[in-house]
């Protein structure tokens, strides 16, 4: 795992995002790093999902040069490449949060609200209320982790 981790929260919790300077432990100059900072990318997801001609278009990056950072940014994610072992799985299992809809009722029938880390499908007839679920958790994903931990105990947010 890279030492360099970059996360809003200061226990990092996430360990997914992973600052781009981590790459210059992998053989990319600091002038390289700065190049790609210049252009936007900032975090190693960010370059991975880049386009190598979009990387081409930075001034001063050949092919070559991009050949090797794609090379960098591949030895650096977090996940090692697609295979995980069950410890890391296991690890990242931990992590897993339910975040509330809002709704106890509705928390208790899809046993304690919708997980992270994960996709929910929501189906049913015309105007059973998929799309205010929807809105509702496209809120509360954006709301801080204490925010859901209260609302995952119950515990009431206004006095």
């Amino acid at each position: 795992m890279p030492s360099s981790v970059a996360s809003d929260d200061s226990q990092n919790d996430d360990g997914f995002i992973v600052d781009i300077d981590a790459i210059q432990a992998h053989g990319i100059g600091a002038v390289d790093i700065s190049k790609l900072k210049t252009s936007g990318y900032y975090t190693i997801a960010s370059v991975h999902a880049a386009t190598r001609r979009n990387l081409l278009k930075i001034k001063g990056f050949s092919e070559i040069k991009v050949d090797k950072v794609k090379d960098a940014i591949a030895k650096c994610q977090p996940s090692g490449g697609g295979f995980v072992t069950a410890q890391e799985l296991g690890q990242q299992r931990k992590r897993v949060l339910k975040i509330s809809t809002g709704s106890k009722q509705f928390d208790a029938i899809i046993g304690g609200g919708f997980q992270t880390m994960s996709i929910s499908e929501v189906f049913g007839e015309f105007r059973c209320g998929k799309t205010q679920i929807a809105h509702t958790m496209s809120v509360i994903a954006q709301l801080p982790k204490v925010y859901i931990f209260r609302r995952m105990t119950s515990t009431p947010l206004t006095k």
